[in-house]
């Protein structure tokens, strides 16, 4: 009777410390929303004030605004900051501590001649316009290191190009969210293709030289960084091989046989529908749902 006594107890323990977690995870929900009071919506145009250094810019042919998470941009419920706005002689002026937006209205789609944003953050200063050139950017990731030695890429002995950062040294970046798959609003979010129209989604982050600002307002609307599972760091088997199950079986095998960690076993290139043509219906490839393609 105690032994069933003291697993009832370590039960319910567990129950209780399961509907804790569970009660502190949708606490720390995201939500895609921003407030109202942080838009200024003028016709084809939607401008939410996120921060006073970060601003979201959209442009929608048809008048209908992205209210849905990106594979980016999770959270817009945001305190309100500060900021004012008017207009005058056809352009809209909104203000913040650091940024002006201006936008000549009813003038169509953002472009240099009708959109700007002016900075001054501690002394550093720009005026910032659609397609203008982020020359002191310190980039960020690539994509894959497949076939390169170095930094080199082994089949056209051209180096590896890293895609644009956060940080630059101009004091200011700008994400170009406009054709990033969106998740769904079922339960278990699933990431689906944006609707297929002309539209333009632009995240303005200024912030001068204060880089720890920059990073610090992309993770209340990207979402917290999550820690690396320790798993990751232990030993990875992965070859671009058709394996059979057989020869998994025997791969494994062997790792115990010899006694040697395993922590990660990746199934390559054999989990999905390749990118030949041949595998496709009709010979014809496809999107998948999240608009990108198969393969």
């Amino acid at each position: 009777m105690r032994t069933y006594a003291h697993k009832m107890r370590l039960w319910c323990l567990l129950i209780i410390l399961t509907v804790s977690y569970d009660c502190t995870a949708a606490s720390e929900k995201y939500n895609p929303k921003a407030n109202s009071a942080a838009m200024v919506i003028d016709g084809n145009v939607r401008i939410t004030m996120l921060t006073e250094r970060l601003i979201r810019l959209e442009w929608a042919e048809d008048k209908a605004f992205e209210d849905s998470a990106t594979l980016v941009f999770l959270n817009r419920q945001l305190p309100v900051p500060a900021f004012t706005k008017e207009i005058k002689d056809g352009q809209l002026q909104i203000k913040t501590r650091y940024l002006t937006v201006k936008y000549k209205l009813g003038s169509g789609a953002f472009n240099a001649t009708n959109l700007s944003i002016d900075m001054n953050v501690n002394g550093v200063k720009a005026i910032w316009h659609p397609g203008m050139e982020d020359k002191g950017n310190l980039r960020g990731t690539t994509r894959t290191l497949d076939g390169c030695k170095g930094a080199c890429r082994i089949w056209d002995k051209h180096n590896i190009t890293l895609e644009p950062g956060l940080i630059s040294k101009d004091g200011w970046v700008v994400v170009d969210d406009s054709n990033r798959p969106l998740f769904d609003n079922s339960q278990w979010q699933w990431v689906i293709a944006r609707p297929k129209k002309k539209q333009q989604d632009f995240y303005f982050f200024g912030y001068g030289h204060d880089y720890k600002a920059a990073l610090s307002d992309f993770v209340k609307v990207a979402g917290n960084i999550a820690l690396p599972p320790r798993f990751v760091f232990g030993a990875w088997w992965s070859r671009y091989w058709e394996y059979t199950d057989q020869d998994m079986r025997r791969l494994v095998n062997e790792f115990a046989i010899h006694d040697v960690p395993l922590d990660v076993l990746v199934v390559d290139m054999d989990w999905h529908i390749t990118s030949l043509p041949s595998m496709y219906k009709d010979g014809k490839k496809v999107s998948d749902q999240a608009g990108q393609q198969a393969g």
